[in-house]
């Protein structure tokens, strides 16, 4: 107890007497290493985001990094008082910088290399590159204990760690890209190392563990320290040279070499199973070979009956999924299309099982994956299981888009067809995120020009005219920013076509009795009639062209009432009030006058796309000579109230997968019908009553997507 008291009346004397002595004692910190952190915060200061969340309490105008009213984030200080008397009587050194998650982009300064009373240095999950850090850190900071530059982009040589050889018991450089060549055997025999991890990375050709330096042995009686985790999972090891067999069983320390093509070959070894599945337990020499014949016996039996059983569920299945595949096969030639037929297991070596890291996005409908399969980096798809009805989703997306090939649409290479419960699309990899992400989320940090962002509507109603011109005719019917994609050159291309609609030749329109889309995108017809033809895309073309110039959500109810409808501003702005800056997004750099007459041609062709009524649009291909200048640009007439109400309707119109609510007198056609009216379950066109190619189950798509 008297021990206690002492500690707690130390700590309050420190507590009241250091910070009022603060301005004297900075010779008590080792000014090498106040200098070095003033350096860092200098090079970071430059490139890291939101500096007072990222390095919260960094600050050139405060000297100390700890031991104040706000601690700089992520640094850890040691402090030893020689004289209780005299609390300014201390020395101080930094012992921690831990900056995990810190959005940091850049290299290491080598002034790190002057905290040399460093035990662990955490920089992971960062975006630092070139070449690891440089050789200075690693010859000064002969304490550190922990060293973590994971989840980096790290390229080159690993660095040469012999100096903390006396020090060193954690490594962690997983996922970063050093150059190709053999596991470096110098840093897993440092003697005191425990933990090695270097996961994700490029490291190739035999592991021979015996140059292992010092792996744990349940033999080696009297070792102070042994390598407790070696993680060199998803590299190239290709084979492994351990010791005898039998002696596995002595090891104690864990190999993880999961996802290496070691792992994956077919032949099932010992050393697969402890290499690649952690079990390393075996029997003593002695009684191996009794053990062997008995269990041998045993599962000879056991995997006979196995078999059988296997075999017939097998067969069964087989049968099932054969069926299955000719069903879907017939499907595909009813249509006259032969998409390229992919293996699963190709797929899945290509997204290394679907791994997390290789997750492009997740839409309405599945996951799509980023792989690289025959050297090519290809996009996969891979629809949800959840219900049925994505088979006929499945099969119309392959059937639409295998006979489409234009350069502003998504190029589909094939598809995968295995069970009921894996079916996946592989298309053309596109670079550069899809539209919405780069101009709503910034995603990439790109800037879009003018010039780019007219390439960009451009590119969309060229494809746009492709689907409504060439035979089949096609209404995709789901035209929105997020379905988009911007390649590196930052053109245009169409993607997701799982609610794209075959049109039949003879009919003029069709109606749905269900409506499919996205809120804001939807052609007011559609809405309230289910009445389908090519205008509704021309509808969702202007809002995207709004979208891409104004540089916002048509829809955002996160802004003042007056500015929550985009397509209300653009009328009121270009139209009432020739305002037209008011529409046009704060980053777009507007050069002369000749870049904002093209932007107020641009958006006359945009109003003229969202008119109420739908025969007053243009086609796609009016609209693209009109942006090419190859046809004149109607003049929108002076008096539209049929406009202005539109957006009244997007925010007083509500419905749902089942059923239309009904519309108000202020909405009503020529005919003084509603725009609404009740829809039955048959399907109505204006010029023939032939059922659509697809059957009536295919027209009950899904419900209204947010």
């Amino acid at each position: 107890m008297m021990i206690l008291k002492l500690l707690l009346a130390l700590i309050m004397l420190l507590s009241i007497n250091l910070c009022s002595c603060q301005s004297n004692c900075y010779n008590q910190f080792y000014e090498s290493e106040l200098d070095a952190l003033q350096t860092v915060l200098g090079e970071w200061n430059e490139s890291t985001p939101d500096m007072m969340t990222n390095l919260a309490g960094w600050s050139s105008s405060q000297i100390f990094p700890c031991y104040t009213n706000q601690s700089w984030r992520g640094v850890v200080c040691t402090l030893h008082v020689d004289n209780i008397t005299d609390p300014c009587n201390y020395t101080a050194h930094i012992v921690v910088l831990r900056l995990t998650a810190a959005s940091i982009v850049g290299t290491l300064p080598s002034e790190i290399g002057n905290l040399t009373h460093l035990v662990e240095l955490n920089l992971s999950s960062n975006h630092f590159n070139g070449s690891i850090i440089p050789t200075s850190i690693f010859n000064t900071s002969a304490n550190l204990a922990v060293l973590d530059l994971s989840h980096n982009n790290f390229t080159g040589l690993l660095p040469n760690l012999s100096a903390f050889s006396n020090s060193l018991t954690q490594l962690y450089l997983s996922f970063n890209s050093f150059n190709p060549g053999p596991f470096p055997y110098d840093l897993a025999s440092l003697p005191n190392l425990e933990i090695l991890k270097l996961d994700n990375n490029t490291f190739n050709g035999t592991l021979h563990i015996n140059d292992i330096g010092h792996l744990g042995n349940t033999l080696s009686y009297g070792s102070t320290t042994s390598l407790q985790i070696l993680s060199i999972q998803f590299n190239n090891i290709i084979n492994v040279d351990d010791y005898y067999p039998a002696n596995i069983r002595n090891i104690t320390t864990v190999f993880m070499l999961q996802g290496n093509p070691y792992c994956t070959s077919n032949e099932q070894s010992i050393g697969q199973s402890c290499y690649c599945n952690q079990n390393c337990h075996l029997l003593s020499g002695q009684n191996i070979r009794e053990v062997i014949i008995i269990s041998t016996t045993i599962c000879v039996a056991i995997l006979s009956l196995v078999i059988a059983i296997g075999g017939w569920i097998f067969w069964k299945n087989k049968q099932k999924n054969r069926y299955e595949l000719v069903q879907i096969q017939q499907r595909f030639a009813e249509f006259e299309v032969q998409p390229t037929i992919f293996a699963y297991n190709e797929l899945k070596v290509a997204t290394r099982d679907f791994h997390p890291d290789t997750k492009l996005g997740e839409g309405a409908y599945g996951v799509v994956y980023k792989g690289t399969f025959q050297g090519n980096q290809v996009a996969m798809k891979q629809l949800f299981k959840n219900n049925q009805q994505n088979i006929d989703e499945f099969i119309n997306e392959v059937i639409t888009i295998s006979g489409v090939k234009h350069p502003n649409l998504v190029k589909l290479k094939g598809c995968c067809i295995t069970t009921s419960s894996k079916r996946l699309l592989v298309y053309e990899y596109v670079e550069n995120n899809d539209l919405a992400e780069t101009l709503f989320e910034h995603k990439g940090n790109h800037v879009l020009t003018w010039p780019m962002r007219f390439n960009i509507i451009l590119g969309v109603a060229c494809g746009l005219r492709y689907l409504h011109e060439n035979q089949p005719r096609i209404i995709h019917r789901d035209i929105k920013a997020s379905n988009i994609l911007l390649d590196k050159k930052f053109c245009a291309k169409i993607a997701d076509f799982g609610l794209a609609f075959l049109f039949p030749d003879d009919k003029t329109h069709m109606s749905m009795v269900e409506i499919a889309g996205t809120k804001g995108y939807l052609a007011p017809e559609y809405v309230t009639r289910g009445r389908l033809t090519d205008k509704v895309d021309v509808f969702s073309f202007g809002v995207v062209a709004l979208e891409v110039i104004s540089g916002r959500k048509n829809i955002n109810y996160t802004l003042p009432p007056d500015n929550i409808y985009l397509l209300d501003n653009a009328w009121r702005w270009f139209y009432k009030s020739n305002m037209i800056e008011n529409l046009v997004d704060k980053e777009l750099q507007v050069h002369n006058e000749l870049e904002l007459a093209n932007i107020t041609q641009v958006v006359n062709i945009a109003l003229l796309c969202l008119q109420v009524e739908a025969e007053k649009r243009p086609s796609m291909s009016r609209v693209v000579g009109m942006l090419k200048g190859e046809m004149e640009i109607e003049v929108l007439p002076m008096q539209n109230s049929r406009f202005d109400d539109l957006n009244s309707l997007y925010g007083k119109l509500k419905y749902s997968s089942k059923s239309l609510a009904t519309v108000s007198e202020d909405f009503k056609d020529k005919d003084d019908r509603p725009w609404f009216e009740g829809i039955s379950s048959t399907h109505r066109s204006s010029s023939s009553t032939n059922s659509n190619p697809f059957g009536s189950k295919y027209i009950e798509l899904n419900v209204v997507k947010e």
